[in-house]
């Protein structure tokens, strides 16, 4: 039994070979007593041996929705109701109203599952099921949250080996199913070669979002077009979850494969970014509680092309209120445009509101404090300020009736950006001194620099300052500088460089962070799949020593290497690639003595 219950869930390492694990096997996946009744887009891991009633049922059948001594419940805490029938008919759970909850997608159609006594699951199919809690007799007579979490199971065999699901439409979207019992990671799967006819996004319905669920996009560098940190709006990832099934768009593909070598380690472990983002969130309130909707997501650098391409993703809307930016006649829900210029502009689209009270939600990601924004509200005639170091909640109606209130142009957001100053750090380097923090940075170039001012933040997003240290004259790039942070703060210190030229202008480095107390070592890598052929090497609690990043391609051969001095603690290096290196998966080594350390990279 591969378990899974709320400490966690289990999964099956990748495999060198196939066939590793005979017989059946019992797969599970909790549902938390937190989450809402909604519906879910899950997938069974397994090709199962039994029903479905027997499985994600656990056997039982109410055939009278009025009895109430009728509970069906035979292993609490585990299954879930399944209706379509008003009289307990082909494995359903009898409800009074007959209405299905398990579906699958036919076409671009989804399609009631007509029997649950005779069907068996598919770990290759995607399945949308109504997730009441466990079977327990009030979470399925009320509309509420349910008071009991649930485990569904399915008994069969697993899938091993490379999976392809054939039979796509170019051009129109595919349910898929995570056929492992083990996450997947999005960006190995799309840049695999097999898969290059495929946007590089996927979309998971998320439970949270609304008042019955909606969609989340997710791109191949874990961005996805909400999020709501107070909430927890969405926890989707660039990690696909055991028992998940996912949208993907084709657009030129007609099947897709999911390798083993695909798998992640991960579940649900955040992927640190340094791209400049902005997550806007629309909200309402409902007896009391903030439901939030929908949302949309922009990064921006300039690796990412202003016109509408692969690294966007399409808008898929749900059952509820929408929000898209429109941009070239297409409705995005991520959108990756160049780094900010003055008067750049963000137009919203909204559609299917209701007349009530909301509120957009801006939620801004390392932004340097040089940019500026604000919401335009076409209908009120009003500019209100977008704080792009915090969060900013704008509260607005929509009147009944009044169709410029309604109006799917009403709002869009203006940006002002700052100049761009001829400075390029290659390393900045934060670690610990016994109880002080010891900042290091070097340059390239620095032209007409006067002075970089060290600022400090307890949570990465509002800095203020530690000290300075005066620019030298002609130096461009040849001794590194440093400034010691005598009294840090407790936990995390989340460290950047301010560089001031002679004009008074300035820009940011990079942030990089150190830890007061124990801090896991390790290495990440981002953005993963690697963009511009430039990796960003992040040292977490490092050894002080001299490194190598040796660079192998998917034969084992040497393709780059790279030597370098670590003075401890963390750091951030980059590294550039050769411009005509392939696409592809490639594995990086950090080497240093003795200790070897990889990860998987892809090259886009």
């Amino acid at each position: 039994t591969i378990k899974s219950n709320a400490a966690g869930t289990g999964q099956i390492a990748e495999s060198v070979g196939s066939n590793y694990i005979t017989g059946n096997v019992m797969v599970e996946r909790y549902v938390p007593v937190n989450a809402r009744r909604a519906y879910r887009m899950l997938a069974p891991s397994v090709n199962s041996v039994n029903n479905i009633n027997q499985d994600w049922q656990e056997g039982g059948n109410i055939t009278n929705p009025t009895d109430l001594l009728n509970l069906q419940n035979p292993t609490p805490g585990f299954g879930t109701h399944i209706t379509g029938s008003k009289t307990g008919l082909n494995g359903f759970d009898a409800t009074l109203t007959g209405n299905p909850s398990l579906f699958t997608l036919i076409g671009n159609n989804w399609q009631a599952v007509p029997n649950t006594n005779t069907l068996k699951l598919d770990a290759n199919t995607g399945y949308l099921l109504f997730i009441r809690g466990d079977r327990t007799r009030n979470n399925i007579t009320s509309n509420s949250q349910f008071s009991v979490p649930t485990t569904l199971r399915a008994n069969g065999t697993i899938m091993m080996a490379d999976q392809q699901r054939t039979g796509l439409t170019t051009g129109q979207f595919a349910l898929i199913a995570n056929p492992y019992a083990a996450p997947i990671i999005w960006s190995l799967v799309h840049a695999d070669i097999n898969n290059t006819g495929f946007e590089n996004t996927y979309y998971y319905y998320e439970a949270k979002l609304g008042s019955r669920g909606g969609y989340v996009s997710v791109n191949t560098s874990g961005i996805r077009n909400i999020i709501v940190p107070s909430t927890g709006a969405s926890d989707a990832t660039i990690d696909i979850q055991s028992g998940q099934s996912f949208f993907v768009k084709s657009t030129t593909g007609t099947s897709i494969t999911i390798k083993e070598a695909h798998k992640s380690g991960n579940n649900n472990v955040p992927v640190f970014r340094s791209l400049p983002r902005l997550y806007t969130a629309l909200s309402f309130k409902s007896d009391g509680m903030t439901f939030t909707a929908d949302g949309v997501s922009t990064l921006f650098n300039n690796q990412y092309s202003a016109n509408v391409d692969g690294d966007d993703s399409p808008d898929f809307a749900g059952f509820d209120e929408n929000v898209a930016i429109l941009r070239n006649g297409q409705k995005l829900s991520i959108e990756a445009r160049p780094s900010i210029v003055k008067s750049d502009t963000i137009p919203l689209q909204i559609s299917a509101m209701k007349a009530q009270a909301y509120q957009w939600r801006f939620d801004p990601f390392d932004f340097d404090g040089s940019t500026s924004a604000y919401l335009v509200d076409k209908y009120l005639a009003r500019n209100t300020t977008i704080n792009l170091l915090d969060t900013t909640v704008i509260p607005f109606a929509i009147t009944s009736g009044v169709a410029a209130s309604l109006a799917s142009d009403r709002f869009y957001i203006v940006f002002n950006a700052a100049t761009v100053l001829p400075v390029s750090f290659t390393n900045v380097s934060a670690y610990k001194v016994n109880t002080t923090n010891k900042v290091v940075w070097k340059l390239a170039t620095e032209t007409n620099m006067v002075r970089y001012e060290v600022e400090r933040s307890a949570n990465g997003r509002q800095f203020g300052g530690v000290g300075s240290v005066a620019a030298i004259v002609n130096n461009n790039g040849l001794q590194p500088y440093q400034l010691t942070d005598q009294q840090p703060l407790p936990g995390i210190n989340y460290y950047r460089i301010k560089a001031i030229d002679r004009e008074g202008r300035f820009s940011f480095s990079v942030i990089v962070q150190v830890r007061q107390g124990a801090e896991k070592p390790g290495i990440s890598i981002y953005p993963n799949p690697v963009t511009n052929h430039t990796i960003n090497l992040q040292l977490v609690n490092q050894p002080a020593g001299k490194y190598a990043a040796v660079l192998y391609n998917s034969l084992g051969q040497q393709v780059y290497r790279n030597e370098f001095s670590h003075l401890g603690g963390n750091s951030n290096w980059q590294l550039q690639l050769n411009r005509k290196m392939p696409q592809g998966l490639y594995q990086l080594q950090l080497i240093n003595g003795d200790t070897r350390q990889a990860q998987k990279v892809v090259v886009e």
